[in-house]
This record gives C-alpha cells, sequence and structure tokens, in this order.
C-alpha cells in the first residue's frame, strides 16, 4: 500500500512534465480522446567505451517510439558500430568485462559491415523520420536518457536536432521506488524494454489509484496532499 501511495505521489508531481503543452483531441461531448497527442516519445539507450563522451566512443545505438500511453508505434532497431582501435583499446577493464559478457565486445569486431559513428547516425535520422509519423515533437525517454543525451550531443547531431527539449527519465522512478538501477543485459534494446516496462508499470499503479478518486472537489488533490506533507 506504501509503494503504491509512493508511485501515485511521484506521478502526480512528475506529470506535468509528461502532459504539458500536450494537444489533446476531442470528442463531440468535449472529452478528451486518451492518446491522441503531438507527442512521440523516442526511447533511445547507447552503449559505449566508457562514460565520458569526451573521451570515449559509442558501441551501440537502439530505439523505438511509443505514444504517450507507451504503446509501441515503431520497430525496434539497433546498430552496432565499431569506432576503431583506439577507442576499443581505451576501455577499462570494468567495461571491457561486461561487454565480453554481452556479446557486444564480440560483435563490434565481428560484425560483417560495422558502422562508423557517422553511418549509424545516419541510419537513426532515417529511421525517425520514417517513423516519426505526425507527431510535431519527439521526446527522449529512457534510463538515464541525461547521460545518452551528451551522447546523441557528440556523436549524434542528425539524431539531436530531431528531439525536443524535455526528457522522459525513467531513472527518478528506479531511486523512489527502490527498484534496480538498470537491466542487466546491458544491451541497448534489453535496457531500454526494462524501462519502458518499468513505467507502464507505474503507470498502472497510478491508474489504479485514481479509481479511488472519485471527485476531485471531496478528496486532496495528491500533489496538494504531498505538498501539505512538506509544509507541514
Amino acid at each position: 500500500m506504501e509503494i503504491a501511495f509512493i508511485a501515485f505521489t511521484i506521478l502526480a508531481l512528475s506529470l506535468p512534465l509528461l502532459c504539458m503543452s500536450v494537444q489533446v483531441r476531442r470528442d463531440k461531448f468535449g472529452r478528451p480522446i486518451v492518446g491522441e497527442t503531438k507527442y512521440r516519445l523516442l526511447w533511445v539507450d547507447i552503449e559505449t567505451t566508457g562514460l565520458d563522451p569526451e573521451k570515449c566512443a559509442p558501441l551501440e545505438i537502439g530505439m523505438f517510439m511509443t505514444d504517450t500511453l507507451l504503446t509501441m508505434v515503431s520497430p525496434p532497431t539497433v546498430f552496432v558500430i565499431n569506432p576503431g582501435e583506439y577507442y576499443l583499446h581505451r576501455m577499462n577493464e570494468f567495461v571491457r568485462e561486461m561487454h565480453k559478457k554481452s556479446g557486444l565486445a564480440e560483435l563490434v569486431r565481428t560484425e560483417a559491415n560495422p558502422l562508423s559513428v557517422p553511418q549509424a547516425d545516419a541510419r537513426c535520422y532515417a529511421y525517425i523520420r520514417e517513423n516519426r509519423g505526425d507527431a510535431t515533437d519527439l521526446v527522449l525517454a529512457g534510463s538515464g536518457c541525461h547521460f545518452d543525451d551528451l551522447w546523441l550531443t557528440k556523436w549524434f547531431p542528425l539524431v539531436k536536432g530531431e528531439l525536443h527539449y524535455r526528457h522522459v527519465n525513467v531513472s527518478m522512478f528506479k531511486v523512489l521506488l527502490g527498484k534496480d538501477a538498470t537491466s542487466p543485459a546491458h544491451r541497448s534494446l534489453a535496457d531500454l524494454e526494462y524501462s519502458v516496462g518499468l513505467l507502464r508499470e507505474v503507470m498502472a499503479t497510478y491508474r489504479a489509484g485514481l479509481k479511488h478518486v472519485s471527485v476531485l472537489e471531496s478528496k486532496p488533490d495528491p500533489l496538494e496532499r504531498s505538498l501539505g506533507h512538506i509544509q507541514e
């Protein structure tokens, strides 16, 4: 029960970030048609040779799109990148072992037609243009997506140029709800599937909580209740 309340409160506080400036289509009675917004979420995960985008290089980038109800609207895609021996030799032992266990290290060296970073950027850009539909804004989503955003800025300028400034960062729920920090796979698509699965779980808890709030006027707004605790 306590976990459900925490999830409900977190969603109440963060929902404006998800819904701000959303253009909602309405039926003839003025009721919003759920899920019809101008936003699409671009889920991105980048595997790298290290943490610093100025000194390290990307090894893999995976992505897919969902609507704001987290329904998949494009097929997942992933690109393995060989950045060159200079970057591969500079990996520390921890990162080297992680990518060895995931199989990515072998893929980078044995891929028949490995991509350069500019080629991967161009492929991702073409994927976005093909699948964004009528969405006017693409919002970067993922776990720790501020990290991926740094890499997009440095290495994937075409992709970066397509993105809205807002983020949907699932890491906040992993921290505040005590969930595992990441999936054990350390591969782009597996990590993304873990993140979107967690957000679906939180959103389902939030919607279940809404069923117990029959009339807003008769019960405290969850945001006001949270702020009230802080003020007290």
